[in-house]
């Protein structure tokens, strides 16, 4: 399914998450980069901090409801957990 893209220029999935950001008052700033930040490590050199610091964010979907998980980029996933 392909995005459409708003007026702001971002995909309108991630204007929603923008706005829910927003309506919680939570300070953010959502950046894309050109080639990918598809490791903790990629990630960390592209935003100029140590990979410690990342945090993954994964959205899954248990028992009918989305769950946002927000994980440390050493730790694992553990979806028993969630």
């Amino acid at each position: 399914m392909a995005s459409v893209e708003t007026a702001s220029g971002w995909p309108e999935p991630v204007e929603r998450v923008s706005a829910v950001l927003l309506r919680a008052a939570v300070e953010a700033r959502i950046q894309e980069f050109p080639t990918g930040t598809p490791t903790a490590r990629e990630a960390a050199e592209a935003i100029g901090c140590e990979p410690g610091e990342i945090v993954k964010s994964l959205v899954l979907v248990c028992d009918g409801a989305y769950v946002l998980a927000l994980v440390a980029s050493r730790l694992p996933l553990l979806r028993r957990v969630v």
